[in-house]
């Protein structure tokens, strides 16, 4: 089917339909409008203006499309690893936090603080403020931006980015050597993550405790970035569980279980991981004042037997997309004799749900194949649609049924319950 042609005068047109929409929420809300000034905090991050931002987020990107043509992008687009090559180095080398949050550095201070040359030092910042991450005052001398101060601010998201960049990208590079030695059997063991590495990324997260720590931080910054927990508390209804146990399986450093204890009183976070240097770190996270007793953690493979027979509920958050189908059968099945002890406890799921043909904005929907791709990456695994999820649990036990997916945004809540 051929595309169906843009007038870019028309496409103009609507986006100054739906700016004026955006800017008319910032004033109802009493907000400030958005600026790349240091001391703007960002766009709010809920539902009712994503839903205002979207389409003008994806008119925009349409236009600007439109307007480069196919060889700038093209250009652009093969290129942006350089992009990521400048922000790495300024991650590594701790720019974020040496730049001052009010004020300014030469590149010769900045240089000096961060031990490295002051000539690559100007110019990867001056690449990053291409994309107004920084911004070049005067000559030789640097701000931070809206966007440079988030990570100047938050070492969780910076702890985020920071992985990805370095981690992630680095193993994301030899994705053809990965698929070159294995091109069709996929698992942890033929992942990108351990061509580049060496090792499976839970065993190189182990054995490298500075990366696994940051790691284990950069879960609760991407719970900052684009995984907010009011979607995940808002659109389930937790408090119908009542008074009683949610077992948070492969719960990590707890950020999630901490979080959600805290608005629902009634309910008590069992966290459970395998690695003990995973629940010693989330033990002293400063979230936990306030919660002992309530949030409580246990060492547990969840590959063996379920130990928990009296739970309200089982969570799994970002699990499934750590698997291969085979291995995901393994962790429902391993729930399956705790469910049978309790008829119709919920299995929640917690991750993407990838979209159908043409039913999200394709910027929402980049986010969404972005980590798919990123699973394959790092573990050979991937993301499913709603019917790759039906498909899953029939082939775990012909008893388990979706009940509910809940949730329009980019991370899903998959409400399972073993039938009779």
């Amino acid at each position: 089917m051929a595309l169906k042609p843009i007038s870019i005068v028309n496409l103009s047109r609507e986006i100054l339909t739906l700016t004026e929409r955006v800017a008319g929420y910032f004033s109802e809300k009493n907000l400030p409008e958005p600026s790349f000034d240091a001391s703007y905090h960002g766009t709010p991050n809920d539902p009712e203006f994503e839903e205002i931002q979207a389409p003008l987020i994806e008119a925009l990107a349409d236009l600007s499309l439109l307007v480069q043509g196919p060889k700038i992008f093209l250009r652009t687009f093969g290129l942006a690893f350089q992009d990521l090559a400048a922000f790495q180095i300024a991650l590594e080398f701790n720019f974020f936090k040496i730049v001052p949050l009010e004020g300014s550095i030469t590149s010769r201070e900045l240089a000096r603080a961060a031990g490295i040359g002051e000539d690559i030092t100007a110019s990867a910042v001056r690449l990053l403020a291409t994309q107004r991450i920084f911004v070049e005052s005067e000559p030789g001398v640097f701000q931070h931006t809206s966007i440079s101060a988030v990570l100047g601010r938050d070492d969780d998201i910076q702890a985020a980015i920071h992985m990805e960049v370095d981690d992630m990208f680095k193993a994301a590079s030899d994705i053809d050597l990965a698929l070159r030695k294995e091109p069709k059997n996929y698992s942890h063991e033929s992942a990108p993550f351990n061509i580049r590495h060496g090792d499976i990324a839970y065993d190189w997260y182990s054995k490298n405790p500075r990366k696994g720590a940051r790691f284990a931080q950069a879960m609760t910054g991407f719970s900052k970035l684009d995984r907010p927990i009011s979607p995940l508390r808002d659109e389930y209804p937790w408090a119908s569980l009542g008074r009683g146990k949610v077992v948070d399986v492969g719960g990590g450093n707890g950020s999630i279980s901490m979080m959600l204890a805290k608005e629902f009183p009634d309910l008590e976070f069992i966290v459970q991981d395998i690695s003990e240097d995973m629940m010693r770190q989330a033990s002293l996270r400063k979230e936990m004042d306030g919660l002992e007793g309530r949030v409580t953690f246990m060492q547990h493979d969840f590959f063996e037997p379920q130990p928990i027979h009296d739970a309200r509920a089982f969570f799994l958050r970002h699990i499934s997309h750590n698997y291969v189908d085979s291995e995901c059968v393994k962790i429902l099945r391993a729930l399956i004799p705790a469910l049978e002890k309790r008829p119709g406890t919920p299995v929640l799921i917690n991750d993407v749900v990838l979209p159908e043909l043409n039913s999200k904005e394709r910027y929402k929907e980049r986010i969404m194949r972005q980590t798919d791709i990123a699973m394959f990456v790092v573990l050979g695994a991937k993301q499913r649609s709603a019917s790759q999820f039906h498909a899953l649990v029939k082939q775990a036990d012909p008893r388990f049924e979706i009940k509910k997916i809940h949730g329009n945004l980019n991370i899903g809540l998959v409400e399972v319950v073993l039938g009779n």
